[in-house]
Parts: C-alpha cells; structure tokens; sequence
C-alpha cells in the first residue's frame, strides 16, 4: 500500500504546480524554476515509485488518475473556477477507459 502514498505525494506536487501556474505568480519559466524544481523531481520520484510498486500497471493508473481527478476538482474549486461540462466530460472519458481496460483484460 505504499505505493498510494508515492502515487499521493505526485499528484500532490503535480497540483502545487499547476495551481502556480494558473495564479500566474512568475512571469516566465525560468524565474519559476528555484521554486518549482521541487516540486517537478518529487512528482517523478512519485510516479516511478508509484508504478514500479503498483500490483499492476492497472491499479497504479486508476489510483493515480482517480487522485489526480479528486484533486484537481478540489484546485478548480480552490480558484473560484466553476466545474463546466469539459471537466465533467473528461472525468467520464477516464472512468470510460479504465472500464474498457479492465475488459480487455
């Protein structure tokens, strides 16, 4: 189960950046980069451990991408950005995937 708390701790720093991002606080990328060099190593670090640790490559996409949902919903809300029907759209675009994976397995 430690696999989860990798696959956590990338989508954790995937979501700080993203939200650095968005609020548009540096004004271009190498000015960004003493800040956000952190933050890009550690999600790798998640994401390799995180799958090489996964049951299966199945499990660790459908953990990652199910936080990595939860998450950025929670960043859309946390910005004051309404949920349109684009997010709506991708979120049953994944769940549609991971079902059609999990039959053709």
């Amino acid at each position: 189960m430690i696999w989860i708390l990798w696959s956590l701790l990338a989508n954790v720093s995937i979501t700080f950046l993203e939200n650095l991002y968005r609020k548009g606080i540096y004004p271009d990328f190498l000015s960004a980069l003493p800040y956000i060099i952190i933050p890009i190593l550690l999600a790798q670090l998640g994401l390799f451990h995180s799958y090489k640790l996964a049951p299966s490559l199945f499990m660790a996409w459908v953990v990652f991408f199910s936080i990595n949902t939860v998450m950025r919903i929670g960043n859309n809300v946390y910005l004051g950005e309404p949920i349109n029907t684009h997010i709506i759209l991708g979120i049953v675009a994944i769940m549609a995937g991971a079902y059609l994976i999990k039959l053709g397995s």
